[in-house]
């Protein structure tokens, strides 16, 4: 959006709130008021800035007009525009003197249309070499219309399937849809207590600063909720209607009320495995798309929730610092010093169904409030959870709504961080055990990044106590386990090889023990070797090479250069690997180059310094030891209390991984 747009976009939004009656009642701050013509005017309020932002952006666009497709194809504003402006003036010269067939007017007018297509054939012709160039001109000036060019050209989104389950036709497959998540929605039947009268409101008020900071965090281009209101129009409204915004939450706040708009929820069914079966209900998770309103509530109500919402060390996702690498570094740490130790390690990997969508309301804010967390922000979540309605989308039918008992939306700003407080009983009650694994002096029997947990006991007997818990937390949680998905495996040292190991339970089913499992991406064997997880990136790097090879192929040397910096250097769980064969490097440093030259068009028996150095891209060596040190300086900087008790004990001067690490660093090795 231009800059002329923008603010001809926020002086109609001005004008337009200035024209609100702002009622009296919104003013009020009782915190326990009910009176429903203060909650009637108050929603009419908001109703009313909902509908400015929206008629203000819909005039600005009809005036500026949509932009035509042909006027987005590269080289149209070089070699058409000027022509095309030519051949409108002329056509208007043309029809004024009457649509002469002869004469100057009308020989004018020929050449102008004629010279107009011609260009319009060429850039047809030569499109591959001007999206060329304007993908260059654009890696140079316009950062984020380089990778909107780049992801709109790599993407490739698959069609809706026809049917599901036996089902065809859009209008069929959103009842379907609807029936199955409301389904799941309504699982759990505990309906949340009542909350009392509001006593410790403290804060309640929401500044104009609090509402601007969140509006400034939101991004572009993103979908919106049933109100149509995009992050655009928020970003770029006057002043004057975010103030009016802020008094419409606090006004929330006080009286525990939401309008319908914030309330409305889209389901949009994604498929979770593509080369799973795309025709089957039981492959898609549903992604939830909500106001942007909305979203910038959950961001300022997520920064009075932060003090609450700590959980243990033992959790590791959505957290500033944290990341899967380090959940997977700390389990392999944990798995080789036990080794090195000529002991036994036994883990448990479990995997809950619907996490997220079976969540009990009445556990979740029952534990916020033994949290301490302010009554009025309880009230207002409380309100929110159990007033929403859901519609699916499949297509373009919308399904009708729907009302939901349990769960937290995916897709929300709060729900990550809810859920990790919902599952924090589980590590409270895992960390009152005695069995585990020791890091100096701190134990350490189960790791969770989200709703995906692995256990961990030196021992058979620790193992399946833990599991007791496990078991005993899914029936007051309502959480339920996957048997089929949910493995154990055993990390046996050499001398223990031959002993037999014996079958652990969960909720009454006897786990499948397995010799390899991929955990948080990562591939984990039970002789904790790194071949396989190896072998797995050496496909994603030649399928990462193909696709960039087959998509921008005709771009520059410098276009592709940085697209095989983004898109290759990123080496998932590289800076782990510390047990694998020369067969396996040598393979994945293959791949890596073999990559490289193919994208610029090389021989793959091309000198590999001279092409690393001379195009200025690293070679393998040099990304893998960037990763190891980054990630070192990672954990060095950690506040987790696990990182600090691996970092400060013997583990760390034991530690194959990092002695790994120092021979990578420390030590010349040829690329």
């Amino acid at each position: 959006m231009s800059n002329d747009v923008c603010m001809e976009y926020r002086a109609v939004t001005e004008e337009m709130v200035n024209l609100i009656d702002i009622p009296a009642e919104i003013h009020c701050r009782d915190i326990n008021c009910q009176n429903e013509n203060h909650i009637s005017a108050i929603l009419k309020t908001y109703d009313r800035c909902v509908t400015c932002l929206r008629i203000a952006g819909e005039r600005v666009a009809k005036k500026n007009g949509k932009p035509n497709n042909a006027f987005n194809k590269p080289g149209w504003s070089e070699h058409v525009a000027t022509l095309y402006q030519h051949t409108k003036q002329t056509f208007e010269a043309w029809k004024a003197a009457g649509k002469p067939r002869d004469g100057v007017i009308h020989s004018e007018y020929v050449r102008a249309r004629a010279r107009h297509k011609y260009a319009i054939r060429f850039i047809k012709r030569h499109e591959q070499g001007l999206r060329k160039d304007s993908l260059a001109k654009k890696l140079v000036s316009n950062s984020k219309g380089f990778w909107k060019d780049v992801k709109k050209t790599i993407s490739n989104h698959s069609p809706l399937p026809n049917v599901i389950d036996g089902v065809s036709g859009e209008i069929a497959n959103a009842q379907l849809w609807k029936g199955h998540f409301s389904a799941i929605f309504n699982s759990v039947n505990d309906e949340p207590h009542p909350i009392a009268d509001v006593i410790d409101s403290g804060e309640t008020e929401i500044p104009f600063e609090a509402v601007k900071t969140a509006i400034e965090g939101l991004k572009c281009n993103k979908a919106c909720g049933s109100d149509k209101i995009y992050a655009e129009h928020l970003k770029y409204a006057s002043a004057s209607l975010l103030h009016l915004l802020s008094l419409c939450f606090s006004f929330f706040l006080y009286h525990g009320t939401l309008p319908e708009s914030v309330l409305s929820v889209v389901l949009v069914p994604v498929i979770k495995n593509k080369s799973g079966q795309i025709s089957s209900k039981d492959n898609y998770r549903p992604i939830a798309l909500a106001s942007v309103i909305s979203k910038v509530l959950e961001t300022v109500l997520l920064d009075r929730l932060q003090e609450f919402i700590v959980t243990q060390p033992n959790q590791y996702g959505f957290k500033k610092r944290s990341g899967p690498d380090q959940c997977i570094y700390v389990l392999k740490e944990l798995a080789c010093a036990h080794r090195e130790l000529k002991g036994n390690i036994y883990m448990c990997f479990l995997d809950a169904s619907k996490a997220f969508d079976r969540v009990n309301h009445r556990v979740l804010f029952n534990t916020l409030r033994s949290r301490g967390v302010p009554n009025y922000l309880i009230r207002i979540l409380l309100f929110w959870y159990t007033k929403q309605k859901f519609h699916v989308r499949w297509g373009n039918t919308l399904s009708s709504p729907f009302s939901v008992s349990n769960g937290v939306r995916q897709g929300g700003i709060l729900s990550p961080y809810l859920f990790n407080v919902y599952m924090d009983k589980l590590s409270t009650m895992l960390n009152t055990h005695d069995a585990g694994c020791y890091a100096g002096n701190l134990k350490v029997n189960h790791l969770m990044y989200s709703d995906d947990v692995v256990i961990i006991a030196p021992s058979a007997t620790g193992l399946q106590s833990l599991l007791k818990i496990c078991t005993q937390f899914s029936e007051s949680h309502n959480v339920k386990y996957n048997s089929t998905k949910s493995v154990a495996m055993v990390c046996k040292s050499k001398l223990l090889m031959q002993v037999r190991t014996p079958s652990f339970h969960l909720n009454g089913v006897v786990l499948k023990e397995v010799s390899s499992v991929k955990y948080l991406g990562h591939v984990i064997n039970i002789d904790l070797t790194d071949d396989d997880d190896m072998r797995k990136t050496i496909r994603q790097l030649y399928c990462q090479g193909n696709v960039l090879l087959r998509n921008f192929s005709m771009c520059s040397l410098e276009v592709k250069r940085h697209l095989f910096k983004t898109y290759c250097y990123s080496i998932y769980c590289g800076q782990l690997w510390w047990n694998y064969t020369r067969t396996s490097l040598r393979k994945l440093q293959i791949a890596y180059h073999n990559a490289l030259k193919k994208l610029l068009g090389f021989s793959k028996y091309a000198s590999t310094r001279f092409t690393c150095a001379f195009h200025y891209v690293k070679s393998y060596g040099e990304v893998l030891r960037n990763l190891v040190y980054k990630f070192s300086a990672r954990l060095d900087d950690s506040k987790n209390d696990i990182i600090l008790a691996i970092c400060s004990c013997s583990i760390r001067f034991t530690s194959v991984i990092r002695k790994s690490w120092v021979k990578l660093l420390y030590t010349y090795e040829p690329d």
